[in-house]
């Protein structure tokens, strides 16, 4: 009797330290105590993905450069629409223009049309340069409001201009690029930070045109 149990306790010995061993395969146990306690260098130099990082928004500045940006293109796809259909209303510059530059795009496009003139083909924005953004809205309603000044270089080697007839009255001379330099203003900042923009000059310049990008 006496060597039947010493033989069950020592299967029962055996398969304690079995069951251990097994626990240990399965948890990564260790015999160097180190590796316990010191985490590994995966873990403590982990950082965050790129999927859960936030950037930071936009300054006023860089919406407004942004917006004027935006509003390049808009202007000169205005511009070209008004002046291909006689039917297109003007008040389409209104989202576009304010101004003198309003005020001259209206009357220059109300002429075309007098005579049977009008545009074919669109103007191309090919590149722009901001030069200043000021965002001092001190005194609106004496015109002291965000401005942005910004070169743009159009491309019009595409566009033509034709009669009542269909004849093109366009210079062989005509310069197909060139820089003309807009002030933007925006007179409803505080309503419309992004979209109250609206070019109100332009003065072209003197210098060579840009590369045909």
């Amino acid at each position: 009797m006496e060597q039947v149990s010493g033989m069950t306790n020592t299967r029962r010995t055996l398969a304690l330290a079995l069951a251990a061993l097994l626990v240990c395969a399965l948890a990564g146990c260790s015999d160097d105590p180190a590796s316990t306690t010191t985490p590994t260098d995966s873990t403590s130099s982990s950082s965050p993905s790129p999927s859960s990082t936030s950037s930071d928004p936009p300054t006023d500045s860089e919406v407004a450069e942004q917006a004027a940006t935006q509003l390049a293109t808009d202007y000169f796809a205005a511009v070209d629409h008004v002046r291909q259909d006689v039917k297109e209303p003007l008040k389409q510059l209104m989202k576009v223009a304010i101004g003198g530059q309003l005020a001259a795009q209206e009357l220059l496009t109300r002429n075309q049309h007098k005579v049977g003139n009008r545009q074919v083909g669109d103007t191309r924005v090919v590149d722009i340069v901001i030069q200043s953004v000021n965002l001092d809205n001190s005194d609106p309603t004496a015109g002291r409001v965000p401005t942005v000044q910004m070169d743009v270089c159009w491309d019009v080697s595409d566009v033509d201009v034709v009669n009542s007839q269909g004849k093109s009255i366009v210079s062989p001379d005509r310069a197909d690029r060139g820089w003309t330099r807009f002030t933007v203003a925006n007179h409803r900042w505080k309503a419309q930070p992004e979209d109250g923009w609206r070019i109100s000059n332009g003065q072209d310049l003197k210098k060579a045109p840009c590369s045909a990008a």
